[in-house]
C-alpha cells in the first residue's frame, strides 16, 4: 500500500466535533437581549457563530472596558458548562474517521477560538482524550493562546508547525465562515461541515466541499486519495439523519 499523502486532520470544535451551537446562541440571547442586542437566531448565525469572544465584545459592547467585556464572556462560557440537560454527542461518523486517522498514523489536531477551559471540557465530554487527543495541552490550539484568533490563518499554522506538516498534507474540517477563511487562508484543504451554516455559505468562505457530517465521507480514499472522498450516498445520510431528528422531536414533544 502506498504512503498516504494526507499526514494531518485539523478539527474545529463547536458545531464540528459536536453540535452546540443551540446552547451557545440560547446563552448569547439571554445575556444580550437585556442589553438591547435583539440577539436572535439569524443574527446569531450572520453575527456571531465562530468568531472569537473577544471580536464579538468589540463589536457589540463597545462602552464596557476591555476587563468588563473578559467577565462577562468568563461568566458566558462558565454559563455554558453548567448548562443543566447540556448533551454533547459526536457529530455522526467522527470516531470512525478518527479510528481510520490513528490506524494510518495520521496526526489529528484541534483548532478552536473557544477558551481553553471549554475546548478541554467538550473533548473530555466526548471522550475524545484517552484515545484521540491524549495531550490536551500540546494538542489542542487555542486562540486566544495565538498572535491572532480565526479568522487569521494563525491557529491552523501554529498547528501545523506543532505536527511538522505542509498546508497540503493537512485537511481542516469546519462550520463557520470564519473557521473555514482561517484553514483556507492558512492554504489547506476545508471539509465544511453544514451544522450551523449551509453549504453556500461555506463554499463562498472557502471550503472546498461541504457534508451533513464525517459519515458522509470516505476515511479511506480522504486519506490515501485526498480526492473523491464524498460518499455518493451522502445526500441519503443527511436524509436519514434529518428523519431521526424529527421523529426525536417528536417523541420529545409527546
Amino acid at each position: 500500500m502506498s504512503q498516504p499523502r494526507l499526514k494531518a486532520m485539523l478539527f474545529d470544535i463547536d458545531g464540528t466535533l459536536t453540535d452546540t451551537d443551540r446552547a451557545h446562541a440560547k446563552i448569547f440571547e439571554k445575556l444580550f437581549v437585556p442589553l438591547g442586542i435583539p440577539c436572535d437566531e439569524k443574527f446569531y448565525q450572520e453575527r456571531i457563530s465562530g468568531r472569537h469572544n473577544r471580536l464579538i465584545g468589540l463589536e457589540f459592547l463597545p462602552s464596557m472596558s476591555q476587563e468588563e467585556r473578559d467577565a462577562f464572556f468568563v461568566e458566558k462560557e462558565r454559563i455554558f458548562r453548567e448548562t443543566p440537560g447540556l448533551n454533547l454527542v459526536p457529530l455522526s461518523g467522527l470516531f470512525d474517521i478518527l479510528r481510520a486517522a490513528k490506524r494510518e498514523g495520521i496526526a489529528v489536531c484541534a483548532v478552536t477560538n473557544a477558551c481553553r477551559l471549554n475546548a478541554e471540557f467538550m473533548i473530555t465530554t466526548l471522550k475524545l482524550h484517552e484515545d484521540f487527543f491524549p495531550d490536551l495541552k500540546d494538542m489542542i490550539v487555542i486562540g486566544e493562546e495565538c498572535k491572532q484568533p480565526k479568522p487569521s490563518p494563525i491557529p491552523y499554522q501554529v498547528a501545523m508547525e506543532r505536527l511538522g506538516v505542509k498546508p497540503e498534507e493537512c485537511v481542516v474540517f469546519e462550520d463557520s465562515p470564519s473557521g473555514v477563511q482561517a484553514g483556507k487562508a492558512a492554504g489547506c484543504m476545508v471539509i465544511g461541515l453544514t451544522t450551523t451554516q449551509d453549504a453556500e455559505t461555506l463554499v463562498k468562505a472557502g471550503a472546498t466541499v461541504c457534508v451533513p457530517d464525517f459519515a458522509s465521507l470516505d476515511a479511506h480514499k480522504l486519506i490515501h486519495l485526498m480526492d473523491d472522498f464524498v460518499r455518493q450516498d451522502a445526500d441519503k445520510v443527511k436524509e436519514a439523519a434529518l428523519e431521526g431528528e424529527k421523529k426525536e422531536k417528536c417523541q420529545c414533544e409527546d
